[in-house]
C-alpha cells in the first residue's frame, strides 16, 4: 500500500485524539463548566431561557443543548465534555481541508497539526463552553464558504445549504462566532461570481432569519454591559501573549515555527497571492481589534478564548506561501510539529497536572492527604460553595470546616485562630484564586509554621502548625524593617526623629503622611505571581478609624498600581496586615514599590514597627492561560 498525505492526517487526528481524551472518566469540570451546569436545573424550556440563558451574556444555543444532553445521558463529567472533544477533533479535519482548499495540502497538514498539538485547543477541546464548539461551526461555515467562492459551479446548492447551517450555528453558539461570521460573510460578497451573488444575499437573508428567535435575548443581554467585574481592559501586548499562547508560550516551540517559515521562503518559488493573505488576515485580525477596541473604550470582552474562532487562520498567513512537499517532506515536517508541540503541552506547560488536579476537588483530599491519622483540625476554606459542595457529595467528605465567608469580620476569624491556638496546633486553609492575599500574613501570626503546601490552578491548600517543625516550608522572607530604633534600613525615607519617643513613632494632627519605602519591586521579589506582604505593628492602646496602609507600585513617578488597606485595629492584636498580589497587577515587576501610612484625618496614634515580607507566590495560579513564574 502506497502512503499518502491521507495517512499522515490520520496519524494527526489519532495523536489529537490521544490528548484529549487521556485519562478520560477524570477529565474534571473547569470553573465555567460549573457555572452552566448549576444554570441547567429548570423544570421547563421556559424557564431555562429566562433564568438560564438570557443573565448568562451568551447566545442559548450551548446552553440549550446541554440542557437536553444532559438530560439524556447524566452530568457525568467524561459524558458531557464527550461532543466538545469530538467537535475538537474533527476541527482539525475541517482545517486541514480549508488549508488545502486554498493552499495546498502541505499547508493543511501543517496548520493541522499544530491544532492538534496546541495547548490552546487541547484544554478548550475538554471544556463544554461554546469556544471549542463556535470553531467547529465556523470552521463547517468556512469550508462551505471556500467550495462557494472558489468552486461556485459544483455542487452549489449543497454548499450554500451547509454556509447557511453553519453561519447560524454561529450565531446561537457565541456572541464573537456571530461575529466571525458576520465578517465571512461579508467577505463573501467581494469574491463571489456576480452571478450567484443574489442567491448569496439570500442566504445571508436566511441567516438572519433563523435569528430572529434569538434577537430579543440578544438586545437584553446587550444592556448588561460586560464582564468588568472580573475581567480586566486588555493591554497592548494581548494579541502577541495570545500568540504566544497559541505556541504553548514555548520558545522551542516558536523557533520551530520560525524555521519552517524561513524554509517555505528559501524553498518556494510561489507567487505572493495578496488576496488570500488579506482574506486569512481579515479573518484572524478583525476579531480581535473589534475585541480589544470594544473591551478599551465600552466594556471589557476580549479574552484568549473568544479568538478560538479566527486562531486557525494565523496559521494559514504565516505558512500558507510553504508550495506542496513531498510525502517524506511532509512526514518529517509533522512528526516535528508533533513532537515540539506534545513535549512543550506535556512538560512545559505541565497541562495535564494543571487542568486535571482540579484544585475544587484538592481543596478537600488535600486535608485527608496531609494528616491522614489525625483527629479533627480545624479547616478554614475560601472559594465558591457550590463547587466544592459538589465535590463534598461526590468524595463522601464527612469531616467538619467552615467557610471563611462565614466570619462576619477578621475580628471574628482573629478570635477563632486565637482559640483554636489553645487546643490544636495544626490548621488547614483552603484559598482560592479570588481570596483576600493578606489572609495568609494572619493566619502566620498564630500558625508561623507552614507544614505542608500544595498549589494549584485557581487555587492553594495549606497545613500550618503553631508550634516549631523539623522541616518548614520557608514561603517567607523579611525584605526590610524599620522600628524606629536609631537604625534606618535602606529604602526607608520620609519621617524626623522629632516624631519617635521610645522607639515609636508619634502620629498626631500634625502629621499625615508616615515613613515611606521605596525600592524597585524587582528587588524584592523573584515571580511575578509572589506577593509582597506588609505588616504594621501599632501601640497597644490606640484606637484609630480613618487611618490607610497604602502600597503602590509606580512606573517613571507616574502611579501605575494603588492599594489602599484600612488600617483597622483587631482585637487582641496589635499587627495589622496588607498584602500586594502581584499576579493581578499589570507589569509589575518593571516598577518601584512605594509602602506609606497615611493619617488621613490626621488623628493620633502610635507605630512601632512595620515589616515589609517577600511571600512564595503560586506558580500555578493562572498556569493555564499564562507562562508558569
Amino acid at each position: 500500500m502506497k502512503l499518502k498525505n491521507g495517512h499522515i492526517l490520520a496519524f494527526i487526528l489519532i495523536v489529537a485524539t490521544i490528548l484529549r481524551t487521556y485519562d478520560l472518566f477524570n477529565i474534571p469540570f473547569t470553573h465555567d463548566e460549573f457555572s452552566a451546569l448549576f444554570r441547567l436545573q429548570f423544570d421547563n424550556f421556559s424557564e431555562l431561557i429566562a433564568n438560564g440563558v438570557r443573565i448568562d451574556g451568551h447566545p442559548a444555543g450551548i446552553h440549550v443543548f446541554l440542557y437536553y444532553w444532559t438530560a439524556l445521558f447524566g452530568q457525568a463529567e467524561w459524558a458531557v465534555k464527550l461532543p466538545f472533544i469530538l467537535f475538537g477533533i474533527v476541527s482539525i479535519w475541517f482545517v486541514f481541508k480549508i488549508g488545502k482548499l486554498w493552499k495546498n495540502e502541505t499547508v493543511g497538514l501543517i496548520a493541522g497539526s499544530f491544532m492538534a498539538v496546541s495547548q490552546f485547543t487541547v484544554m478548550y477541546s475538554l471544556i463544554a463552553r461554546p469556544y471549542i464548539s463556535g470553531l467547529f461551526f465556523s470552521l463547517l461555515m468556512v469550508f462551505f464558504w471556500s467550495k462557494l467562492v472558489l468552486h461556485p459551479t459544483k455542487r452549489f446548492y449543497r454548499n450554500l445549504a451547509g454556509f447557511v447551517l453553519g453561519a447560524s450555528l454561529c450565531t446561537y453558539n457565541h456572541h464573537f462566532s456571530m461575529l466571525f461570521a458576520v465578517i465571512v460573510g461579508l467577505s463573501g460578497l467581494f469574491l463571489i461570481e456576480r452571478k450567484f451573488l443574489l442567491r448569496y444575499i439570500l442566504a445571508g437573508l436566511a441567516v438572519f432569519i433563523l435569528y430572529l428567535p434569538h434577537l430579543e435575548i440578544l438586545l437584553y443581554q446587550m444592556k448588561m454591559g460586560g464582564v468588568e467585574g472580573w475581567l480586566a481592559k486588555p493591554s497592548n501586548d494581548f494579541l502577541w501573549r495570545f500568540i504566544q499562547f497559541m505556541f504553548n508560550y514555548s520558545w522551542w516551540f516558536l523557533s520551530l515555527t520560525l524555521v519552517l517559515i524561513v524554509y517555505g521562503f528559501w524553498k518556494g518559488k510561489r507567487k505572493v497571492e495578496v488576496k488570500t493573505y488579506l482574506i486569512f488576515g481579515a479573518f484572524f485580525l478583525i476579531p480581535f481589534f473589534v475585541g480589544f477596541f470594544y473591551s478599551k473604550y465600552v466594556n471589557a470582552v476580549l479574552q484568549f478564548s473568544v479568538l478560538i474562532f479566527s486562531a486557525p487562520y494565523l496559521y494559514f498567513l504565516i505558512f500558507g506561501h510553504l508550495k506542496t512537499q513531498k510525502f517524506q517532506k511532509n512526514v518529517v515536517i509533522v512528526l516535528s510539529v508533533l513532537t515540539f508541540g506534545i513535549v512543550s503541552l506535556v512538560f512545559e506547560r505541565q497541562h495535564y497536572k494543571l487542568f486535571y488536579e482540579n484544585y475544587y476537588r484538592y481543596s478537600l483530599l488535600d486535608y485527608e492527604k496531609f494528616l491522614p491519622e489525625e483527629e479533627q483540625v480545624p479547616m478554614v476554606i475560601d472559594a465558591r460553595q457550590d463547587i466544592v459542595e459538589y465535590y463534598a457529595k461526590e468524595q463522601e467528605f464527612t469531616k467538619e470546616f467552615i467557610w471563611y465567608s462565614d466570619f462576619q469580620s477578621k475580628n471574628e476569624f482573629v478570635k477563632f485562630l486565637e482559640d483554636n491556638t489553645k487546643e490544636k496546633n495544626f490548621f488547614y486553609l483552603s484559598l482560592d484564586v479570588a481570596s483576600d492575599p493578606s489572609i495568609i500574613p494572619l493566619v502566620q501570626n498564630y500558625y508561623p509554621n507552614i507544614v505542608k503546601l500544595e498549589n494549584y490552578f485557581n487555587g492553594t491548600n495549606y497545613l500550618f502548625s503553631a508550634k516549631e517543625v523539623a522541616s518548614p516550608i520557608e514561603n517567607r522572607e523579611l525584605i526590610s524593617e524599620i522600628d524606629f530604633s536609631g537604625e534606618i534600613n535602606i529604602g526607608w525615607s520620609g519621617f524626623t526623629n522629632d516624631f519617635i519617643k521610645n522607639q515609636t513613632l508619634i502620629f498626631d494632627k500634625s502629621v499625615e503622611w508616615g515613613p515611606v519605602f521605596e525600592r524597585d519591586i524587582k528587588l524584592i521579589v523573584k515571580s511575578k505571581n509572589d506577593f509582597v506582604d506588609v505588616v504594621v505593628s501599632f501601640g497597644n492602646n490606640d484606637d484609630i478609624e480613618d487611618v490607610m496602609l497604602v502600597m503602590e507600585i509606580t512606573n517613571d513617578n507616574e502611579e501605575n498600581h494603588w492599594t489602599g488597606v484600612p488600617l483597622t485595629k483587631l482585637e487582641g492584636i496589635s499587627n495589622i496586615f496588607g498584602s500586594l498580589k502581584l499576579a493581578d497587577i499589570k507589569t509589575p515587576l518593571n516598577g518601584k514599590l512605594k509602602v506609606y501610612v497615611w493619617n488621613k484625618s490626621k488623628e493620633s496614634f502610635s507605630i512601632e514597627s512595620i515589616k515589609i515580607f517577600w511571600r512564595k507566590g503560586n506558580p500555578f495560579i493562572y498556569g493555564l492561560f499564562y507562562p508558569i513564574h
